[in-house]
């Protein structure tokens, strides 16, 4: 009875936290989507910089949706990064309808630099705008996404602007693992403390990297994070770090991404990176797994298990105590997907695989600490990173 005790105050607890998060993201939910702006009386030169290697299969319907932008004062330039597919050749057929495109062939990778770093460098260069944006190659915006995005920056000061898509979801682990994923993002990195300059917190979101130019070279651009696997993180820790405002805004209605298409990449994409949602310690990461299976796998156990010893025992107020915390964590929990189902572009019934999201997300968590600590190869676009870092060993394509 006392174990039983205490793992009912801890699911209390947990049902606390939970609720408090879910609290949080329904307060903020009306700013999920930045509202309409009007046009800029003179909108800034944008440079659009898009990095790509090996996405063929993508990168037509980006490049037809970023040309399609009702921004006027535009230019894209596209980086291929050594790709051995069809990606050049469809950028090149695109880039000869349309001046405003132009494409780069990158050098050969430098040692020391990971390649998405070395490319947008190049990129960067070749770029005029006062306002530079970084999109992936599987990213496709709304035709007004680019407009909006930057009347929000320029409103409100800001010196790095980053968006939540909506994450297109094709596979089913994709269905399962992503909600989760942004659950805790949302938990992890609260929107307003990134706001705030008193805060240490910051975040950004790779796929949408809005920089005010100036900003951006004093931060020491790519260049400063080129051995970074996670240049996105650190390029807005060092915008944060250097006196500028980063806005962090979720819009699903601005852009959609497809990340990732399998498990396999699923596993390898974000074992590239997970470690830092801890800031790289193990402690951290270890009482993070700890809160992770006790709110997203303990609930799922310890509520129906209860139940049928309630029927077969009969009443006890401890156990009728531990069914009850345990029933309001698991619909805490599921509210909360199911709120968060709204911005994946996928259906509720998902929510049922939060236990094995949560066991899968936290393998990949410890995935990422071995690799990233220990020295461990990390394998992506078809080059190998040891150690998580492009100064850690050798990188081959």
């Amino acid at each position: 009875m006392t174990a039983l005790f205490i793992v009912t105050c801890a699911v209390a607890l947990l049902t606390l936290l939970g609720l408090g998060v879910f609290i949080k993201l329904e307060a903020t939910e009306g700013e999920l989507t930045p509202r309409l702006h009007a046009p800029l009386a003179a909108p800034p030169r944008l440079s659009v910089v898009i990095p790509a290697r090996n996405e063929e299969a993508a990168i037509g319907g980006c490049l037809a949706s970023v040309l399609a932008q009702d921004y006027p004062n535009l230019e894209v330039v596209l980086v291929n990064d050594g790709s051995t597919d069809r990606t050049g050749e469809i950028a090149r057929e695109i880039a000869a309808r349309d001046a405003r495109l132009r494409i780069l062939d990158a050098k050969p990778l430098p040692a020391g630099w990971m390649g998405k770093c070395h490319a947008l460098w190049q990129g960067v260069a070749a770029a005029e705008g006062e306002w530079l944006l970084f999109i992936d190659a599987d990213g496709e915006l709304r035709e007004d996404c680019l407009s909006q995005a930057v009347a929000d920056a320029v409103e409100h000061g800001a010196d790095l602007f980053t968006l939540v898509p909506t994450l297109v979801n094709g596979s089913l682990w994709e269905e399962v693992v992503h909600p989760l994923l942004l659950m805790g993002v949302f938990a992890v990195f609260p929107r307003d403390r990134i706001a705030d300059p008193k805060s240490s917190v910051v975040s950004a979101n790779g796929p949408f990297l809005l920089f005010r130019r100036a900003a951006y070279e004093r931060a020491g651009g790519h260049e400063a994070v080129k051995a970074e696997i996670v240049e996105d993180l650190e390029l807005a820790e060092r915008v944060k770090a250097s006196g500028g405002l980063v806005r962090y805004v979720s819009a699903p209605r601005l852009m959609r991404v497809r990340m990732y298409r399998n498990f396999q990449e699923i596993w390898n994409g974000w074992s590239k990176n997970f470690y830092r949602a801890v800031h790289g310690n193990l402690l951290l990461a270890a009482l993070a797994s700890l809160f992770a299976l006790a709110f997203g796998v303990l609930p799922w156990i310890v509520a129906p298990a209860g139940l049928v010893a309630l029927f077969v025992r009969g009443w006890d107020p401890i156990l009728f105590g531990a069914v009850w915390a345990a029933s309001m964590a698991l619909l805490t929990t599921v509210a909360m997907r199911w709120q968060l189902s709204k911005y994946l572009d996928q259906g509720h019934w998902r929510v049922a695989w939060q236990p094995v999201a949560t066991v899968v997300l936290v393998a990949i968590l410890w995935n990422s600490a071995i690799r990233n600590r220990w020295g461990g190869a990390i394998a992506w676009k078809g080059r190998t990173y040891a150690g998580g870092k492009a100064g850690d060993g050798e990188e081959t394509a």
